[in-house]
């Protein structure tokens, strides 16, 4: 008889924030591209979809290639997506979203392909959508503590808190700040 491992994962639905910001919309004609550009007045912050808004009532599809940078000048491809809205009579719907892999620019530039259509009255306004996250960890009064993050290469750590946690009171924790 051979062996056999059982493991057990829980994935649990993370907690999102949406944040409404300003946004630079620039009309670039001769190279029939709109750019909206978002600052996010920090580096750091876990990202991953943005939300265009437009006056448009008619109908459209557009390409839109969203860009990462940290000083505005150098700028990295992030995504992809497509804006459409469409109302027809065998078809209605659309999307003004582009999701991406989680990145942490402190700017954002989607940059809405035009082609020969006339371009899109984007509103100067854009919305930002990250994943709320929480440390919970078993703490002894007056001890400092420090917070690690953002290696790719650490292991997950393994606690017992992790198996007991769903057992746990969780909507009275005490809260800490980090400094």
């Amino acid at each position: 008889l051979g062996q056999a491992s059982v493991y057990r994962y829980e994935v649990s639905s993370a907690k999102e924030e949406t944040e409404t910001l300003p946004a630079d919309v620039l009309q670039k004609k001769e190279e029939q591209v709109t750019d909206v550009i978002l600052d996010l007045g920090r580096s750091g912050i876990p990202t991953h979809a943005v939300t265009l808004f437009t006056a448009d009532k008619g109908n459209f599809s557009r390409t839109v290639y969203l860009f990462g940078s940290n000083d505005a000048t150098n700028w990295s491809r992030v995504g992809e997506g497509h804006l459409s809205q469409i109302e027809t009579t065998k078809f209605t719907g659309g999307n003004l979203s582009i999701d991406y892999p989680e990145s942490t620019y402190q700017f954002y530039k989607a940059s809405i392909q035009n082609f020969d259509d006339a371009p899109l009255s984007i509103q100067n306004r854009v919305e930002v959508t990250h994943i709320i996250r929480t440390v919970v960890f078993e703490a002894t009064p007056n001890a400092s503590y420090m917070l690690y993050y953002g290696n790719p290469s650490a292991y997950a750590p393994r606690y017992d808190l992790s198996r007991y946690f769903e057992y746990l009171e969780t909507t009275s924790l005490l809260q800490a700040t980090l400094g």
